[in-house]
């Protein structure tokens, strides 16, 4: 059990830092690609247990569902963090 609150713990900190790093990486014109689209599409994903995704392009009839999915995911984890 430990090494799951470990390993847990560590998933933490790491996006936490992809995170910061991808925000002062932008300040400079160094930007990833990732939108809250993509986060929301990866998400609902998850929920019907789907892991992989055949292509990356957004149809635009699946964009507000994404965006509003991708806005949950980052409320969610900014609230559990403060």
């Amino acid at each position: 059990m430990e090494i799951l609150v470990w390993a847990f713990i560590g998933g933490i900190v790491g996006a936490v830092l992809m995170d910061v790093t991808e925000t002062y990486a932008a300040k400079i014109g160094i930007t990833s690609g990732v939108n809250i689209a993509l986060v929301g599409r990866w998400f609902l994903g998850l929920l019907h247990g789907r892991f992989t995704h055949s292509t990356f392009s957004i149809p635009s009839r699946s964009l507000t569902r994404w965006k509003l999915a991708g806005r949950f995911i980052f409320l969610s984890v900014a609230a559990v963090w403060h």
